[in-house]
């Protein structure tokens, strides 16, 4: 498949040998060596490779690390807040420590150095699994384009941080958020509890999104209004760049009506905007609307708190457990307690995770498996109690 020749100087002299070979796209490679042993060794694992279709291009494994993720950085199309916050990553934290090397040199130990030093800066467990998670899709990209044989990140060792369990909102507490809310994002917030979609989806909703049909109401997920540093406020794909159609009850289809005809929507058809007729987008909602609705709605499960003697500490201890998770609530506990809405109602995880548009199911399952917990529990008192009533008894 390719040819060892001697390299000799201007006397005739052997100064070395030469191996040359053609890659898979046919292009002539070639490479020196001063002993004829190496040439031969590197001969043989070359045109291993290239049988088994393993072959790494030499000369682009010099390339660095920091050369090749900025090249795969400015390639992939995600949104411009996504892209900043991955160049901030790498550029801060990723390539101080491997960022100079040359792709083939970096080895698993170097990568679990990368680890370390993530580790070392402080950052929580979740955070340096995320951070590897991008340096392990950088490296599966180069073994894609036959830069690296192999990566070096399959079995480096990550921090195991503390498993956390999504504790939903109660109806009562969502009851007060939506009674908290001034008038004009009511229907926002009962629509967020109703479909569980994420905040950008809901900004993002035009009235052709809606099917009024009282039979089968539904609202239909196809776009995401999102802020981005220069453009502002901008249209974006959703997350997954899929779109979604969510069944909604009667009563989220009346308080969507009830809301266009007291807030008529903007020019394009969005259903929620600011009073100024402006479109709304997270960090305005969340610093004014939201914050106000939630610091109100903890203040009555507050003094509620209050009201109870001596002799109802529990009931009182339950009002300030509600108080202090309302106080620290976002507008995602919304989605989690539509989540935990169909999960009590039986719910799989397939269903669960079609109506969320979630990527896979295995992210709806590590966010909230242990949802799932008493739904299992009853399933297994139901086939308990079943085989109980056809096993013959022992005598």
């Amino acid at each position: 498949m390719g040819k060892i020749s001697k390299r000799v100087d201007s006397d005739g002299r052997t100064i070395g040998w030469q191996y040359r070979w053609r890659d898979p796209r046919g292009d002539q490679k070639k490479k020196n060596f001063d002993r004829k042993a190496a040439a031969e060794d590197f001969a043989l694992k070359t045109e291993g490779s290239l049988r088994d279709n393993t072959y790494v291009d030499p000369v682009k494994g010099k390339e660095t690390f920091e050369s090749f993720a900025t090249r795969w950085h400015t390639s992939t199309t995600r949104s411009p807040n996504y892209q900043a916050g991955v160049a901030s990553t790498l550029r801060l934290h990723v390539f101080p420590v491997i960022g100079g090397r040359s792709m083939t040199s970096i080895s698993e130990d170097d990568i679990q150095a990368l680890v370390k030093s993530l580790t070392d800066k402080g950052f929580v467990a979740s955070t340096v699994r995320n951070y590897m998670t991008l340096v392990r899709t950088i490296f599966k990209a180069a073994v894609r384009q036959k830069v690296v044989g192999s990566s070096p990140c399959e079995d480096v060792t990550l921090p195991k941080g503390k498993a956390t369990k999504v504790r939903p909102l109660e109806p009562i507490q969502v009851g007060a958020l939506i009674a908290n809310i001034e008038p004009r994002y009511r229907a926002l917030l009962v629509l967020g509890a109703a479909t569980g979609g994420r905040q950008g989806e809901l900004f993002g909703l035009r009235t052709d999104d809606l099917t009024w049909d009282p039979k089968a109401p539904s609202v239909h997920f196809r776009e995401q209004l999102q802020v981005e540093r220069e453009r502002g406020i901008v249209v974006r794909p959703l997350k997954d760049y899929e779109d979604r159609i969510v069944p909604i009850p009667i009563e989220a289809l009346n308080a969507l009506a009830q809301h266009i005809n007291a807030f008529p929507p903007s020019s394009e058809g969005y259903i929620f905007t600011r009073p100024g007729g402006g479109l709304m987008h997270a960090r305005m909602f969340n610093a004014r609307p939201w914050s106000r609705a939630r610091k109100a709605a903890a203040e009555e499960f507050d003094l509620a708190s209050r009201a109870y003697g001596s002799d109802q500490q529990q009931r009182a201890a339950q009002n300030v457990t509600r108080s202090r998770q309302l106080a620290k609530a976002g507008m995602h506990d919304l989605r989690d307690y539509y989540v935990s809405l169909l999960i009590k109602a039986g719910a799989s995880v397939t269903s669960v995770s079609a109506l969320l548009g979630h990527s896979s199911q295995s992210t709806t399952l590590r966010h909230y498996a242990h949802l799932w917990d008493d739904h299992e529990e009853q399933a297994r008192s139901i086939v308990g109690e079943n085989l109980r009533s056809i096993i013959p008894a022992v005598p």
